[in-house]
């Protein structure tokens, strides 16, 4: 099993797919196993994927004691530097993107494009998210019980995209439950996001950027996305009308989006799109 190693922490990660190289980092209560097949059989004749799972997430150890954002960024260098690689292009999704800014914050050498999916700048921008929701999330972080599961996927997914994907949806949901799930790596990953902040930053990005969300976000409104396309040099924004927080029901549409950006030679500002 492919191992990086950054300190105390091992960090796990597969490849897939052939190309320039992909880092893709997942998000809070998540792993490996979150990214969709059908956006993974798009990408792959296109990249060579780079999956990883957060620290204390999927396969990856963990270590005692909080952490940052730009420890999360650090781990994912790591894996860089595991598999020989000077440069990748960056995929983070909702925590990943987090994780995203600071990789290319703190080691903008290494990042070629930049794509922003589901995320925000700040937790300030929880504005959108309810004290209620919150606590609601933390309390039943380790339930897995039916109902509890269709809570999530119903934050998580378009109901269009459950109603046209039943099959997909129901090996996904069984994939995604069968990996380690850790309560006290979920509390770590929320207060880490409690504390993470780019906000004054954002403007030292100077890769070419991708801000991507879908409208109907019920876990990170697509304000947030505005806030971070606004924020952010010369950085491109694309909407999903009525899209979702993981967007399961788009991933053909944001596969070919994605290609299209990292394949431009001069990225620049666009209209919205959607």
């Amino acid at each position: 099993m492919p191992y990086a190693v950054n300190g105390k922490v091992r960090i796990y990660y597969e490849t897939r797919g052939e190309g320039t190289p992909l880092l893709m980092l997942m998000g809070w209560l998540a792993n490996r196993a979150w990214w969709p097949e059908s956006l993974l059989a798009s990408l792959e004749s296109h990249v060579q994927m780079i999956l990883v799972d957060n620290r204390g997430a999927g396969d990856s150890s963990d270590t005692t004691g909080i952490y940052s954002m730009a420890d999360l960024a650090h781990d994912a260098v790591a894996v860089l530097d595991d598999l020989g690689l000077e440069q990748a292009h960056v995929l983070g999704v909702s925590m990943g993107g987090m994780v995203a800014q600071e990789i290319a914050l703190h080691h903008a050498e290494r990042v070629k494009h930049l794509i922003l999916l589901s995320t925000s700048a700040s937790p300030v921008s929880f504005r959108y998210f309810t004290r209620n929701q919150q606590q609601f999330w933390l309390k039943n972080l380790l339930k897995r019980d039916r109902s509890w599961r269709e809570l999530q996927l119903d934050l998580m997914f378009s109901r269009e995209a459950g109603e046209e994907m039943n099959s997909e949806l129901e090996t996904f949901v069984n994939r995604i439950y069968s990996l380690p799930n850790s309560k006290v790596t979920h509390i770590k990953q929320y207060l880490a996001i409690m504390r993470f902040n780019t906000l004054k930053r954002l403007r030292q990005l100077q890769c070419p950027t991708l801000v991507a969300t879908g409208t109907n976000d019920l876990i990170l409104s697509h304000h947030h996305s505005r806030d971070l396309h606004r924020r952010i040099p010369n950085a491109r924004l694309y909407e999903v009308p009525g899209g979702s927080h993981a967007m399961l029901g788009e991933s053909e549409e944001l596969a070919r989006t994605f290609i299209e950006f990292l394949h431009d030679p001069e990225p620049s500002r666009k209209a919205e799109a959607g």
